[in-house]
């Protein structure tokens, strides 16, 4: 491959970081009108702001995605380079301390860049829940704004997405036909975990956009009784791990496997059961996932919150309870 075609084959990461920069800055300039105008929609509306500290979120959303965007160019430069250099070579002995320092940076960048999508996701979520809950103007088209606008944090996917994967497809044929060198499979495990980061991401801003479903709460008279056994502050960490955990179901749903112990459980045939626990601590909720495709809503059913050595009685109580009607005859 010549000079020339090498550099118009690089990724154009300075436009993107421009206009990256550019997103930013419309984006959280709409969120900042949103809570703006909406929180005049009610006195609750103004309160539930001050008590969620939405102008503070949205300060930190701002900060976290400019340290996204810096750390998402820093990584695509090195990977993009390696991109290149890899197209030019079919030895990768001389690639392997390339390829080592890629994984590495990508190892050592991923841990921030995972917390900073947090940060953003739980500031999104919270200032779209406020709106829709205790904010909403009806002919308000800020919701609509932010929405587009977040839309267009994604803006280059067409463009990138489809590099890396070429150059993931590449490695792993090439590894077929070669020494395997400890750099590649490095690479390769590194590449893996950031496609996996920046997937979540990616479903995250896709269901701004385009909300698959509203995912709508259920508390079973039990599970209050349990609720009020636990004190303030246990309920709210608690609460911050359920809402984070069940939001996957919209756009992640293996983030949510991962997060949830899945209970099977015999029951008749054309019945599904999708009875989960979810772990926190010494604490654990039993709930149950249901879909209403008429009302467009993924209902969460909040069944049971027990310690961990209470776990077994309460899961068999409950399926025991929500299955009766369905289990095979013994």
């Amino acid at each position: 491959m010549s000079l020339d075609a090498r550099i118009s084959d690089r990724l154009p990461l300075q436009q993107w970081l421009a206009d990256m920069q550019r997103a930013v800055d419309g984006f959280c300039g709409v969120s900042s009108q949103l809570l703006t105008r909406h929180r005049a929609a009610s006195e609750e509306a103004r309160q539930v702001e001050e008590q969620w500290r939405l102008g503070d979120r949205l300060r930190e959303e701002r900060s976290a995605l400019n340290h996204v965007i810096r750390d998402l160019h820093s990584l695509l430069t090195k990977i993009d380079a390696l991109r290149i250099s890899i197209r030019c070579t079919e030895d990768f002995s001389v690639l392997a301390p390339a390829m080592r320092e890629t994984a590495e940076q990508i190892e050592s960048v991923l841990p921030s860049l995972q917390a900073d999508f947090l940060t953003i996701r739980h500031s999104a979520l919270d200032l779209l829940r406020w709106e829709k809950r205790f904010a909403h103007i009806e002919d308000s088209d800020l919701p609509a704004q932010y929405r587009e606008r977040c839309g267009q944090l994604l803006s280059y996917t067409p463009l990138f997405r489809p590099a890396l994967e070429a150059m993931q497809r590449d490695l792993l044929e090439r590894s077929k036909r070669s020494k395997i060198f400890p750099e590649l499979q490095a690479l390769l495990a590194a590449l893996n975990h950031y496609n996996v980061a920046i997937e979540s991401a990616r479903g995250f801003v896709q269901s701004v956009v385009n909300p698959p479903m509203d995912l709508v709460f259920h508390e079973t008279e039990q599970f209050l009784t349990d609720w009020d056994t636990v004190d303030t502050q246990q309920r709210a960490e608690l609460a911050t791990v359920l809402n984070d955990s069940c939001q996957l179901l919209l756009y992640d749903q293996a983030g949510f496997r991962q997060a949830v112990q899945e209970i099977q459980h015999p029951v008749s045939d054309g019945v599904d059961s999708s009875l989960y626990v979810l772990p926190d601590g010494r604490w654990r909720i039993i709930l149950a996932v249901d879909e209403d495709p008429v009302f467009a809503e993924l209902i969460v059913t909040l069944l049971r919150l027990v310690p961990n050595d209470r776990l077994e009685p309460a899961l068999q109580s409950v399926m025991d309870g929500l299955y009766r009607d369905f289990s095979p005859e013994r």
